[in-house]
């Protein structure tokens, strides 16, 4: 009994001193934790390892998930190309723990992505280069990370996706784009019934300052605008279906995030942060890119963007089907896949 004690004990201690799988290769899929101030946070890598070029994929939300960015088209046209990074923020997607959500802070999270970029210098080494897509609220992290310090020097390059830097600007342009839009349908007799409480909802509150009980409103309505708009690229792919059965998804984890995204005093906190005139501190290579069908993240956000950043390499595409979920995805991927290779 005492030699299997022994030997049982022996093998616990050489299992737990293996060296930890990192994939250099072209179809990495490496899967691991991050975890600072009280949270556990996944980050997957996966795709081109070799090519040492990562993209870092900086999600929305706030408590949204990278789940929703693993798309066919991302597998196909970008991870072929480089490694992607899809990390899910504390209190998003597959992370845990700190879920007291009024404690959060947007700086905790933009030292949560300076993190992750010195974790996975530490596995990949520190000759990768790195790219930050951020998506929606994801610029709010992003924008708070690059204008931090020097973090900027970290990145070779930026791409401000149907992104957000300010949030009453942001709420200002969901409101003209649903009046305007709204309007314009309602004068035609086209869905009428469905544009009309947009309508009513927006002349009852003129433009802002908008309070964070009306910004939430504005946000939902900019979503509904997007279920009745016409033009819009059809996009089928189910991500969120695909991650609950494939990739082991924590439900529960997502679910609390979603959850506690819309109430927490952290989202309320947001509603007077903006980046706009912090923005000339940055001087790295930018891509900007909206859909001209976005009524979450108007493509206003992104003028200003421009007219603020301290960049001189900018580069700004307007998809004219597309929303706020990259409809048109082969030709959002493909751009950041040339904007990428044009800055390495």
């Amino acid at each position: 009994m005492k030699q299997h004690l022994i030997t049982l004990a022996f093998f616990f201690f050489w299992y737990g001193c293996q060296k930890e799988e990192i994939t250099i290769g072209l179809h990495a899929d490496d899967t691991f934790y991050l975890k600072r101030a009280d949270a556990s946070m996944r980050v997957l890598v996966r795709g081109n390892t070799a090519s040492k070029v990562f993209m870092v994929i900086v999600h929305g939300g706030p408590g949204s998930s990278s789940y929703m960015y693993q798309t066919p088209g991302m597998t196909d046209i970008v991870e072929k190309e480089m490694a992607v990074v899809y990390y899910d923020q504390r209190n998003a997607g597959a992370s845990q723990g700190n879920t007291s959500a009024g404690d959060f802070r947007l700086d905790e999270y933009g030292n949560d992505l300076y993190a992750v970029l010195k974790l996975l210098q530490h596995r990949y080494g520190d000759d990768v280069k790195f790219f930050v897509l951020s998506k929606s609220f994801g610029g709010m992290v992003a924008s708070s990370f690059m204008t931090k310090d020097n973090n900027q020097t970290m990145v070779k390059g930026w791409l401000f996706v149907d992104a957000s830097h300010n949030y009453q600007l942001n709420d200002s342009l969901t409101h003209e784009m649903l009046l305007r839009v709204g309007n314009e349908h309602l004068a035609n007799n086209h869905h009428a019934e469905k544009w009309k409480p947009i309508v009513e909802y927006c002349l009852k509150n003129p433009p802002g300052p908008f309070n964070s009980h009306q910004s939430l409103l504005l946000n939902q309505y900019g979503w509904e605008a997007q279920k009745i708009i016409e033009g819009l690229e059809q996009n089928d792919n189910n991500v969120l279906h695909d991650a609950i059965f494939c990739e082991n998804m924590p439900i529960t984890s997502y679910l609390l995030g979603r959850t506690n995204a819309a109430d927490r005093r952290f989202n309320h906190s947001l509603n007077n942060i903006k980046f706009s005139h912090t923005l000339k501190k940055v001087t790295i290579p930018v891509l900007v890119c909206y859909g001209k069908l976005d009524f979450v993240c108007p493509q206003g956000l992104g003028d200003d963007f421009l007219a603020h950043i301290g960049s001189s390499d900018t580069h700004k595409i307007i998809f004219e089907r597309s929303a706020h979920r990259f409809e048109e995805q082969e030709a959002y991927y493909r751009a950041f896949v040339q904007f990428v290779s044009d800055h390495l």
